[in-house]
């Protein structure tokens, strides 16, 4: 960077210093996630500023306004015949259990907390979805009685980990509530191994024999929240920006003592039931910006459903 340059840029700093709060706040929410970021690179002030409009957006986002998220989770050879979620807000976390500060580093660490059920609607329509590619119109959708989501995994004997399939998918619904979406979004696709070891460890402490608080329902209260740092969520990712806490517990059938040497694996099942579905916030916002991009997009390719237009 030469003279000329430099001295540009610092007039411009001087500039933006003088700039009233409300138009540094006006400018700033008309920018993308990655806008505000690279503005905290220009002034002092101006860092001060973006860093509460980014804390106040990661915070907005985390109750998806608009928006649903709804997750596959399935063992490969049950892809057909699993029921995809909806996903509840819940609340916040930060990795240190307090509330992010005023601080970039801390303000882009912070996880939005989402509670995986199984609606009503899925309880009638156990397949899949089929994504249209546009229909007109939007709208929110009814809360049904939700009931709680669980997943069977079973190891044979021997076998050391089973795997999940992980698809999240950001969506809006249409006008009726039905199972029909108007757009979508893939945020992610990840296959995770669940290990023999992590299974049995978890399902020992879910027992309710050593003093710990009952996992049959999400944690409510600063003590109930599992940290991050935890071993009890399994995270998709080696980034860790998608975690699922479960509360593991044996299948029905195992029970019962089994005869069986200390070094033999043998066959053995669980039933995980979903407790959380943990998202970093930066990467939900951005999911949230390109789904909004997606949808400004002329669509080629429309489909239309109408009522009436299966009338003879």
């Amino acid at each position: 960077m030469n003279n000329t340059q430099v001295t540009k840029a610092r007039s411009e700093s001087v500039i933006l210093e003088r700039l009233p709060t409300e138009i540094l706040v006006a400018i700033l929410d008309n920018l993308p996630l990655k806008g505000v970021l690279n503005a905290t690179l220009l002034c002092r002030r101006l860092h001060a500023v973006a860093v509460r409009t980014l804390q106040q957006r990661l915070l907005a986002v985390s109750s998806l306004p608009g928006y649903e998220l709804i997750l596959e989770c399935y063992h490969p050879s049950l892809k057909i015949w699993t029921p995809y979620l909806c996903c509840r807000p819940v609340d916040t976390r930060h990795p240190d259990g307090a509330a992010a500060a005023a601080d970039l580093r801390r303000v882009c660490q912070l996880y939005a907390v989402f509670r995986p059920v199984v609606t009503e609607e899925n309880r009638r329509r156990p397949f899949r979805m089929v994504w249209p590619a546009s229909v007109p119109g939007g709208g929110g959708s009814v809360h049904s009685a939700d009931e709680a989501a669980t997943q069977d995994l079973r190891l044979d004997e021997g076998e050391l980990f089973s795997q999940l399939c992980v698809v999240l998918n950001l969506v809006t619904q249409g006008p009726r509530a039905g199972g029909l979406f108007v757009t979508h979004y893939n945020m992610s696709e990840h296959v995770v191994r669940v290990f023999r070891r992590w299974l049995g460890e978890m399902a020992s402490r879910d027992d309710g024999d050593d003093g710990r608080p009952s996992w049959d329902a999400p944690p409510t209260t600063t003590t109930d929240k599992v940290p991050l740092a935890s071993d009890r969520i399994l995270w998709v990712d080696a980034a860790r920006t998608i975690g699922l806490l479960f509360r593991v517990s044996l299948g029905p059938a195992e029970r019962m003592p089994l005869i069986s040497g200390a070094d033999q694996d043998p066959a053995v099942s669980y039933t995980l039931t979903y407790q959380e579905l943990i998202i970093r916030s930066t990467s939900l916002l951005m999911a949230v910006e390109a789904s909004v991009s997606k949808e400004m997009e002329p669509s080629r390719n429309s489909i239309i459903l109408s009522p009436a237009a299966s009338r003879p």
